[in-house]
């Protein structure tokens, strides 16, 4: 089992623990929403290291350039209301 994988399985579980805690307690449905974009966007992220044999440098820009991206479009749907 690759190391993505096994990332993934703990991701996962952690945020199902997160978000049934969380919805038990405030009910509220978009927290969930944070937690499983979260946990898939974690997921990506280690899979693309190991499926591409990604060194430090490439990660580091990776990360960047994804956070660019969402800050971008964050302002572009908050501009949009």
């Amino acid at each position: 089992m690759a190391w993505f994988q096994a990332v993934g399985v703990l991701v996962f579980f952690i945020a199902l623990i997160a978000s049934i805690i969380i919805y038990a307690n405030l009910r509220k449905l978009y927290y969930l929403m944070y937690i499983i974009s979260l946990s898939i966007y974690v997921f990506m992220v280690s899979y693309v290291i190991e499926a591409f044999q990604l060194g430090r440098d490439t990660v580091m820009l990776i990360l960047a350039a994804s956070a660019i991206i969402m800050l971008g479009l964050g302002y572009y749907l908050k501009k949009r209301e």
